[in-house]
């Protein structure tokens, strides 16, 4: 019985989802050789991985039961319906902007200030 066979036993025993490291164990196999199993069942449709909190937890697919087989009946040709052309929609477009309007900026006023030659703040007196 190969590794292969032994998990895919222990995951149809087990209901709930069970770690890499629980199968490891209960079969005293390495880690990494179950991980590359449960990948293989993975890759082949038969086991499913959810990742909680960083961990891996792997259970069985479980299968639905096949639907049974339905008679064909003839195939009838679909019907064609003409293609139609959608109708032209009015598109709003918006009118051509106004010419702009030359800015006027402010005329800047500057005002005299008295200069100040001293450090008054040094020798504790204004001027």
């Amino acid at each position: 019985m190969t590794l292969r066979d032994k998990t895919l036993e222990y995951l149809k025993t087990h209901k709930n989802p069970v770690t890499t490291k629980q199968i490891a164990g209960y079969y005293i196999a390495a880690v990494s050789s179950v991980a590359t199993v449960l990948r293989e069942l993975r890759n082949e449709g038969l086991a499913t991985v959810h990742i909680v909190g960083g961990k891996h937890f792997w259970s069985l697919i479980k299968a639905k039961p096949a639907k049974p087989a339905e008679p064909i009946e003839e195939i009838k040709e679909p019907i064609k319906e003409p293609i139609k052309k959608p109708e032209p929609r009015p598109v709003a477009v918006p009118e051509p902007p106004a010419e702009p309007q030359p800015s006027r900026t402010p005329a800047i006023v500057l005002r005299p200030r008295p200069m100040q030659n001293s450090y008054p703040h040094v020798r504790d007196y204004d001027d």
